[in-house]
């Protein structure tokens, strides 16, 4: 997979290329998993090991760790390969967490006990969740529209600048307030953009605030 994109030597805390780009792969579906049973983006072991690996797959190459994500990203992108790594992830922690959470060794890396508690148990109604993919960023420019005065948390919509030209429902999460953006047109904010997995692969549909900064 990324083995034919980086032609590398790494580190001897992982044995070889293939076992961090299976882990990147792994950690990066299991995720997603944790992702669509919170419906929102939320830290958890997991996603602090993908950020791990992604900059030790950086440090590496050459590359940013924004251009290996990207690369990974790409590679899943249709909903086929989402689905599927998103089982295989889940399936792939199954027989320990029957077991117990015991501890799993990939090479010379031990998942811990912690960790894949984490990890959504397979369900029978796997099928029918949403695959969305929540994407974090920072003192990013929005550009408000209120669209519903009688729902204080839901009724925006809004331009993100220099992410999407396109207006998107607007969501205001915890601890921010429907005080903190009314009337205002602009604002600086930290969001989280939720993107739809469609037959065309990603594509945004909602803005989440998660912070917002003092007027300069």
């Amino acid at each position: 997979m990324l083995e034919g994109l980086f032609n590398v030597t790494v580190s001897d805390k992982y044995d070889t290329i293939a076992t961090v780009v299976f882990l990147t792969v792994l950690f990066y579906g299991t995720g997603i998993a944790i992702d669509m049973a919170r419906k929102a983006l939320t830290d958890s072991l997991p996603r602090e090991k993908l950020n791990e690996l992604i900059d030790v797959l950086a440090l590496e190459t050459g590359k940013s760790s924004s251009d290996v994500r990207r690369i990974v990203e790409a590679r899943f992108e249709k909903p086929a390969a989402v689905k599927r790594l998103v089982r295989s992830a889940r399936q792939f922690f199954r027989p320990s967490q029957r077991d117990g959470n015991a501890p799993i060794v990939v090479g010379r890396e031990v998942l811990s006990k912690e960790l894949e508690g984490q990890v959504p148990y397979p369900g029978d109604g796997d099928d029918d969740q949403d695959f969305d993919r929540y994407a974090p960023h920072q003192q990013v420019t929005l550009e408000l529209h209120a669209q519903d005065k009688d729902k204080n948390a839901t009724g925006w919509a809004a331009v993100a600048e220099a992410i999407t030209d396109k207006r998107l429902k607007a969501r205001i999460m915890e601890p921010v307030q429907p005080s903190d953006i009314w009337q205002k047109e602009r604002v600086v904010a930290d969001i989280v953009v939720v993107s739809k997995l469609t037959s065309d692969g990603y594509v945004p549909s909602e803005i989440q605030i998660t912070a917002i900064y003092p007027d300069a």
